[in-house]
C-alpha cells in the first residue's frame, strides 16, 4: 500500500527556489510523488499560496508554478463548506490559520501524513490532535483518524525515501 501524503505549500516553494538547506530534499519529495512512490495530495489552498506568496517576487513565476503545480500528479482536493467549518472549529482549539484548512482536508479524506517544513504550527496541531478530534466528534463530525505524522523534508528524505509505506 502507497502512503498517501498531504504536501503543504512549502515543499513547493523550496524546491522552486532550490533552497540553500532544504531544496534538494523538496525535490525529492516531488519526484517520488511524479514517480508514484508516495501518493500526493494537496489542494487547491496550495496553489493559492503558491499563486500569493510568489506573485511578491514575480508574477509571471507564480503563474508558472501554479500551473505546474496543478500538472502534477498531485491528487487536489475540493475545498468547500464541510471544509471550512471544519477548519474553523479547528481554528478555535488550536490557531493556525491557514493550516486549519489544511488538516480539515486530511481530516475528511483519512490522510494521516503531512509532509511539512512549518513544524512550529504543525508540532502545535500534533499537540492537539487529540482535543481537536474530540471537539470534531462530538459536533457529530465523522473523523476517522487517531494521530497525525508530521515528516519534515531532511526526515522524508532520512528516513521515508526508500519506503513503500510509513
Amino acid at each position: 500500500m502507497k502512503t498517501k501524503a498531504y504536501v503543504d505549500t512549502n515543499i513547493i516553494i523550496y524546491a522552486i527556489f532550490h533552497h540553500q538547506e532544504f531544496g534538494k530534499y523538496c525535490e525529492r519529495i516531488l519526484y517520488d510523488i511524479e514517480e508514484g512512490k508516495i501518493e500526493g495530495y494537496g489542494s487547491y489552498l496550495v496553489a493559492m499560496e503558491l499563486l500569493g506568496s510568489l506573485s511578491k517576487i514575480n508574477p509571471v513565476l507564480a503563474w508558472k508554478a501554479t500551473k505546474n503545480y496543478l500538472a502534477m500528479k498531485f491528487k487536489i482536493l475540493d475545498i468547500n463548506e464541510l471544509v471550512l467549518n471544519i477548519a474553523g472549529l479547528v481554528n478555535t482549539i488550536v490557531n493556525v490559520k491557514y493550516d486549519a484548512i489544511h488538516l480539515a482536508l486530511m481530516l475528511i479524506n483519512d490522510i494521516d501524513t503531512v509532509i511539512t517544513n512549518d513544524l512550529d504550527d504543525w508540532l502545535k496541531i500534533s499537540k492537539n490532535f487529540n482535543k481537536i478530534t474530540k471537539k470534531l466528534r462530538e459536533e457529530n463530525y465523522d473523523i476517522k483518524m487517531r494521530r497525525i505524522n508530521i515528516i519534515s523534508p531532511i526526515d522524508y528524505t532520512r528516513d521515508y525515501h526508500n519506503m513503500s509505506s510509513l
